[in-house]
């Protein structure tokens, strides 16, 4: 990603988008994955939470109610990711088709919902879990509230169970927040995706970001060693053709949100830029040999506000 040029026949260029105020490649080609790549992440994810903001905003604009449900499972560190994933996508879809859950659905007023999923690793193995944004057309009082999350915790229980995973507790299988919650949510959704820089910052509880991962294999630091490198690498194809936000059917056309895929995100950069400089072939193979195209870029960049 950022390396292979596009038109073999150009040289790659530095171009400057005047609306973000950053510096760019131009000429390159972009896998556009959200999953597996710290740079297409980092600019899809940006995008992803305005879209969220910009979705929420207008549905509460409509006299709409947000809340954030929260879904995870026990775990061990000898569970490989791919049979999680596949475990837990038959337990979402079982507890989605419940009778129950939906007759709870229908009675706190939910008309769609956005999900979001998140993996990170930390001393019991792989933890997927969901994030779900419930779209509601009513206002919950504490004690509906209380009652509709101690239901809802029980069945997804029993989804868990009967497919296949460990049983989550009634105190973390599943989790109900108002609608402060689900503000707070968006507003930092995927900031935990981009790839850290410098030293290696932990997750909550000892956990690491996937990136933190790929970080740790690119420096080699000791905490797993070459761990590290097998983790990212059984990540990376566990998660290929995974969604990372999912909106419910026809709730992007209601709320006009346009409808976008990874990759055209990944390639809007080149929208309100400018030219700065071309760069010969020689000159690029270095800067990518010592990982120098970022500070060639800020370079430039500041060459030209200055």
């Amino acid at each position: 990603c950022l390396k292979r040029r596009i038109d073999k026949h150009k040289q790659r260029e530095v171009k400057y988008n005047e609306e973000r105020k950053k510096a760019h490649w131009s000429n390159v080609q972009r896998c556009g994955s959200i999953w597996t790549c710290p740079v297409c992440a980092k600019q899809i994810s940006e995008k992803r939470r305005n879209e969220l903001k910009l979705g929420l905003d207008r549905w509460r604009s409509q006299g709409g109610y947000a809340y954030l449900m929260t879904l995870t499972f026990s775990h061990t560190a000898d569970q490989p990711l791919s049979f999680l994933l596949a475990s837990q996508r038959k337990a979402i879809k079982r507890f989605y088709e419940t009778t129950k859950v939906r007759e709870i659905f229908k009675r706190i007023g939910l008309v769609n919902k956005i999900k979001a999923l998140e993996i990170t690793y930390g001393q019991n193995g792989w933890h997927p879990h969901n994030h779900v944004l419930l779209l509601s057309d009513k206002y919950l009082g504490i004690s509906a509230f209380a009652e509709a999350e101690k239901e809802l915790a029980e069945l997804w229980i029993k989804a868990c169970v009967k497919s296949g995973l460990n049983a989550p507790s009634m105190k973390y299988g599943l989790d109900l927040r108002d609608g402060s919650y689900a503000e707070k949510y968006v507003s930092k959704w995927g900031l935990e995706q981009e790839l850290t820089k410098g030293s290696v910052k932990k997750g909550r509880q000892g956990s690491y970001s996937t990136f933190d991962l790929l970080q740790l294999s690119l420096e080699n630091v000791e905490v797993f060693g070459k761990l590290a490198t097998k983790l990212y690498q059984e990540f990376a194809i566990a998660t290929k053709g995974a969604r990372q936000l999912e909106w419910g059917r026809g709730l992007k056309s209601m709320l006009l949100i346009e409808e976008k895929t990874d990759e055209e995100l990944a390639q809007e950069t080149e929208e309100n830029a400018i030219t700065l400089t071309t760069v010969e072939d020689l000159t690029f193979s270095l800067l990518c040999k010592y990982q120098k195209r970022a500070e060639y870029l800020s370079a430039v960049e500041n060459d030209w506000e200055n």
